[in-house]
């Protein structure tokens, strides 16, 4: 192959193509987690997570066409410009964490939680936390970052992490009917009121000694 052309990465839009040079590629991913069944057969370059999420690889765009656009990498532009997954999981994964920093909120103050209003947990925010970017938009990835699990236990000591969607997760604490009874609701929730791109996954996770996200069971 052509070296000049190795370096680049052609980007099909509806109306024109565009190339991006790897060097920008790496200034500009980033990680989502997703759950793996929902995308699989898209060919999207991917890294397992756990039992049912994974990571996809995004560019943000904007600049370039002057309007909203991201796109996921796909598997043949590791082909276009000479890329292995794990240079480009380096670079995304040191991106995603200095343009995304983690946010810990309690769940009781947060402004999204009004499936909470009819009032079957009591104080919330005493035990109950959500997981996300400062935007909480396509934050589950915080949940790997350095300092969210040490955070959580000082927070928490033993907590069981719920996926909300691909904006973020919720920990709380494992042994009472409440968590039961929390975890229904987010399922009804789920199904009902997200749109199916947004769904993560229908697990219950804990962090293992090794800090690797492990199932714990099913939700509902």
């Amino acid at each position: 192959m052509n070296k000049d052309f190795d370096e680049f990465i052609t980007i099909e839009l509806p109306d024109y193509a565009i190339s991006i040079a790897k060097s920008e590629v790496l200034k500009r991913v980033f990680l989502l987690m997703v759950n793996r069944k929902l995308n699989s057969g898209a060919g999207y370059v991917s890294r397992p997570v756990a039992e049912d999420l994974q990571y996809i690889y995004q560019i943000d765009i904007s600049d370039i066409t002057e309007k909203k656009t991201i796109i996921s990498l796909q598997n043949k532009h590791l082909k276009d410009a000479d890329f292995t997954e794990e240079e480009l999981y380096a670079a995304a994964y040191k991106n995603t964490i200095e343009k995304y920093p983690s946010k810990i909120r309690v769940l009781g103050e947060f402004h999204k939680c009004d499936l909470l209003g009819d009032g079957f947990i009591k104080n919330p925010s005493e035990n109950m936390y959500i997981i996300s970017n400062a935007f909480f938009q396509y934050g589950a990835s915080t949940i790997l970052y350095p300092e969210v699990a040490d955070e959580l236990n000082k927070l928490l000591g033993e907590y069981i992490l719920i996926p909300f969607s691909i904006h973020g997760w919720i920990a709380c604490k494992p042994q009472d009917k409440r968590t039961q009874d929390f975890n229904s609701k987010i399922k009804e929730f789920y199904y009902s009121k997200l749109d199916p791109s947004e769904w993560l996954s229908n697990h219950i996770y804990k962090f293992d000694e090794e800090g690797n996200l492990v199932s714990v069971y099913e939700k509902g």
